[in-house]
């Protein structure tokens, strides 16, 4: 039996690249969803800081997981990030207790 994985990934953008750095998580969302084994893949925005991106995420287990990070519509993106974001995102991995 599999075990969810849970993720939390935050993203903070430089100064002025709000906009861009959120079109580009964008475009992360529905071919994601479409995976298999991705219960759950949302993109939230911090409130108090408009700079601050974050994907809460669920999947079935460590290896959808890790296909994911190695899919292309994953990857390409993450090569334009660099531009825009202060530093490298964090990324959390979680399971139930």
């Amino acid at each position: 039996m599999s075990t969810n994985v849970y993720v939390v990934a935050q993203f903070m953008a430089k100064e002025g690249k709000e906009d861009e750095l959120r079109e580009l998580l964008q475009t992360l969302v529905a071919p994601t969803l479409q995976e298999p084994g991705c219960y759950q893949y949302d993109l939230l925005l911090n409130s108090k800081d408009p700079r601050s991106f974050c994907f809460v995420e669920r999947w079935e287990s460590d290896e959808t997981l890790d296909k994911h990070l190695g899919a292309r519509h994953v990857t390409e993106p993450l090569k334009k990030m660099t531009d825009l974001i202060q530093e490298t995102p964090e990324v959390q991995r979680y399971t139930q207790v």
